[in-house]
C-alpha cells in the first residue's frame, strides 16, 4: 500500500512538473512574440526608442534612433546615455540616475519634457522626451521615445519672426518692443540698473519719397538699420515703431552715455552716401527710465525731445529728463 502511495505521488509529481515546464514554455513563447511584436513595431517607428540598463547605459536601440542620432548599433550598445546628450545635461542625468537608484522614483516618467539631443556630428537638435521605467529580476530598466522636433520648432521660430519683425527692414516692431521693455522694466527694478530710450526718425522722409518714389524710401529705411545696429551693442535692442520712426531701448545705460551713444548713431548716419539721394540725416530724442514710468510715459519724454530737436533745427539729439518730484 505504501509503495502504491509512493508511486502514484511520484506520478502526481511528474505530471505538475510536466504542467510547470509547459506553463514555462507557454510563458517564453509568449515573451519571445511579445518581443518580436515590440522589435517588429520599435523598428518601423519614425521616433527613436531607446532601451537602457540601471546604470544607463544602451542595451536596445532601434533603426529611428540610429536615423536620428547618426550613430550604429555597433557604435552606441553599451555606451551610456550621456553620448546622446549636450554637455550641459550629463550632470544632472548622473544625477537622476542616482536618485531613481535610491527612490526609485524619477521626474521625467509619466510626462513629456523638451530637450536638446546630441547627434553623432556633433550638432544638437530640439526633442521631445518621454521615459518608462520598469523592474525586472529586481533590477531597473529604462526605455525613452525621443522625438525630432526640429521641423516644429523652425516653423514656431519663424510665426514668432513673423509677429515680431518688421518685413521691410527686419529690426523688431512695437509687438516685440512692448514685450521687451516689459522684461527690461522688470529687471531695472530688481536690480537697480538704469535704463534709456532713444526715439527718432528721418528728416524731411517725405521728400524723398515724393521726389525719388518709395522703392528708394524703402532702400533708405533698410539702409539707416543697418547703419544704427553697426552702432549698437548685442545688448541693445532697434525696433521701427512706424513709418520712419525708430526706437533703441538701452539697458544698463543711463541718460549721458544714452546721448553719446545718440550722438555716435547721428553722426554715423549724416556721413553716410546713399544711393542716388546723397546724405540724409535724422532727429534724436533721449530719455531715462525712473521710478513710477510706463511705457507710455517713457516713449512721451523721448517724443517730446525728439520733437524739441526738430524745432531747434533738425539733425541734433536732445534730451528729455523726468520732472523730480517735491
Amino acid at each position: 500500500m505504501k509503495e502504491k502511495n509512493t508511486k502514484e505521488q511520484l506520478i502526481y509529481k511528474l505530471t505538475k512538473l510536466r504542467q510547470r515546464i509547459t506553463e514555462l514554455e507557454q510563458t517564453e513563447e509568449a515573451l519571445r512574440i511579445s518581443e518580436e511584436k515590440f522589435r517588429a513595431i520599435a523598428e518601423t517607428a519614425v521616433d527613436a526608442i531607446i532601451s537602457a540598463d540601471k546604470n544607463g547605459n544602451i542595451i536596445f536601440w532601434n533603426s529611428g534612433a540610429q536615423r536620428i542620432f547618426g550613430y550604429t548599433d555597433e557604435e552606441i550598445l553599451g555606451k551610456p546615455l550621456t553620448v546622446l546628450m549636450p554637455e550641459r545635461y550629463r550632470e544632472q542625468h548622473k544625477k537622476g540616475i542616482e536618485k531613481i537608484a535610491l527612490t526609485g522614483k524619477s521626474k521625467y516618467t509619466g510626462r513629456i519634457a523638451q530637450m536638446y539631443g546630441l547627434r553623432k556630428d556633433g550638432s544638437e537638435f530640439p526633442a521631445e522626451l518621454s521615459v518608462a521605467m520598469w523592474k525586472a529580476k529586481k533590477e531597473i530598466f529604462y526605455s525613452a521615445i525621443i522625438r525630432d522636433i526640429t521641423k516644429r520648432k523652425t516653423l514656431e521660430w519663424e510665426l514668432e519672426k513673423l509677429a515680431t519683425t518688421d518685413m521691410l527692414t527686419q529690426v523688431f516692431n512695437r509687438t516685440k518692443f512692448y514685450e521687451i521693455i516689459k522684461i527690461e522694466t522688470e529687471r531695472i527694478k530688481r536690480y537697480n540698473h538704469s535704463l534709456s530710450l532713444i526715439l527718432f526718425d528721418i528728416d524731411h522722409f517725405k521728400k524723398v519719397n515724393d521726389t525719388y518714389g518709395h522703392g528708394v524710401g524703402d532702400y533708405v529705411l533698410r539702409t539707416l538699420t543697418k547703419i544704427v545696429k553697426n552702432n549698437l551693442r548685442e545688448i541693445d535692442y532697434l525696433v521701427r515703431w512706424g513709418g520712419e520712426e525708430f526706437i533703441i531701448i538701452a539697458p544698463e545705460t543711463d541718460l549721458g552715455k544714452a546721448k553719446i551713444l545718440a550722438e555716435r548713431i547721428r553722426t554715423a548716419v549724416e556721413d553716410y552716401k546713399f544711393n542716388r539721394i546723397g546724405t540724409i540725416t535724422i532727429s534724436l530724442g533721449v530719455t531715462q527710465f525712473t521710478n513710477g514710468d510706463t511705457e507710455d510715459t517713457l516713449i512721451k519724454r523721448a517724443d517730446d525731445a525728439m520733437y524739441k530737436a526738430k524745432k531747434r533745427g533738425r539733425n541734433r539729439v536732445e534730451v528729455c529728463e523726468a520732472k523730480r518730484i517735491g
